[in-house]
């Protein structure tokens, strides 16, 4: 018959085709998914948040900072084994982690010891979720930044394990050296006005102390990011390269 079409020997009734849907329209409606629920979700959890009591609220922020944390730290892990990695590489990935980690919360300490962020010492039990949240962040910058660092080594053809290893270490300190640029910046020139301002019988209180590493950071914050800088380029340039050859490639055959 006219409408019918024979498949596997059997007919069967022709009905409409309908072509799928191009690939960057099925992914933008699945993060389209995937945001409005987690709008929901989230609208959800702040309105139960709103009508519990202080403790279960303290249980609420934890679940919820281990959720955001674990779910940049699964991102970052993934960008991470996206390109290939070496012994020695693995081995500064875990060092550089740890001594970040630990920078972060030598950090929070300082900056809970001077009451800046919160009354309490960071080992209280109300802090845990945020010391938790905290090192999750850290973490995934430092991730994030070695995935940086080894899409470095493989688009540049680094080879040699020192320079792999420096690579690396200067893609996990991308992030961090970005921030402290203005950071740094301010506390430099607030260090420069004191400095400016001060006369003979001042007497100098924990507050107006100058901290002479301040300058050491902002300079290895501008190092830093300009060698990450440089080694971008220079990788952007070698995958225009490579992917003019491959197309010349092509044509010849």
């Amino acid at each position: 018959m006219a409408n019918e079409e024979e498949v596997d020997g059997s007919e069967v009734p022709a009905g409409p085709r309908i072509d799928p849907l191009p690939s960057w329209e099925a992914t933008g409606w699945r993060w389209i998914a995937a945001l409005a629920g987690l709008s929901a979700g989230g609208m959800f959890w702040l309105a139960v948040r709103e009508s519990s009591p202080p403790d279960t609220r303290l249980i609420l922020d934890g679940f919820a900072n281990l959720a955001i944390g674990a779910t940049l730290a699964f991102f970052a892990y993934r960008a991470l084994i996206k390109y290939p990695f070496r012994i020695l590489d693995l081995m500064g990935i875990v060092i550089t982690l740890s001594l970040g980690i630990k920078a972060a919360i030598d950090t929070m300490t300082m900056l809970a010891v001077n009451g800046i962020i919160w009354e309490g010492r960071v080992t209280d039990s109300d802090k845990f979720s945020s010391v938790m949240l905290s090192c999750l962040l850290t973490s995934s910058a430092l991730m994030a930044g070695a995935a940086l660092g080894l899409r470095y080594c493989a688009r540049i053809k680094i080879e040699a394990p020192v320079r792999r290893l420096g690579a690396i270490i200067m893609g996990m300190l991308a992030f961090p050296a970005v921030v402290g640029i203005p950071v740094f910046t301010l506390a430099v020139l607030q260090d420069a006005v004191e400095i400016l301002s001060h006369s003979p019988n001042m007497v100098r209180t924990p507050e107006t102390e100058i901290n002479p590493l301040n300058f050491v950071y902002w300079v290895l914050s501008i190092g830093i990011t300009g060698a990450n800088t440089v080694l971008f380029l220079r990788s952007m340039v070698s995958s225009s390269s490579v992917d003019s050859m491959a197309r010349t490639a092509g044509k010849n055959s």
